[in-house]
């Protein structure tokens, strides 16, 4: 549907290790992020973001919970689906491109 999110978590979790020694580095995030959205990813040191943010990029998977990005079910994927994902996925968060297509000279930028 138009409405729905392009990126949706619902209870996702990142859990390391077993047993005594687990560490729960998110526990049941739910996230909404829309056509259009800016999102910042912010938090003290320790707190996910890291975690958070390799799991939207398709670095890794949650431990439990649901990713879907457009619909699709990415928790699922194995690690070469995802990587096909990040290839193809449209993504605005690029480094800028720089006028010429050469390097910067020194103590000159040449970004746009």
């Amino acid at each position: 549907m138009a409405d729905d999110p392009i990126i949706r978590l619902r209870g996702i979790t990142k859990t390391y290790g077993t047993g005594a020694t687990a560490f729960q580095a998110l526990k049941g995030v739910d996230l909404d992020i829309a056509r259009g959205d800016f999102v910042a990813v912010m938090g003290p040191s320790g707190s996910g973001k890291s975690t958070a943010m390799n799991i939207l990029g398709c670095l890794d998977r949650p431990t439990a919970g649901e990713y879907l990005f457009h619909g699709h079910h990415v928790e699922t994927l194995d690690r070469d689906q995802r990587a096909l994902l990040r290839r193809r996925a449209p993504c605005r968060a690029r480094w800028p491109r720089r006028r010429g297509g050469g390097r910067s000279t020194r103590g000159r930028s040449r970004w746009r």
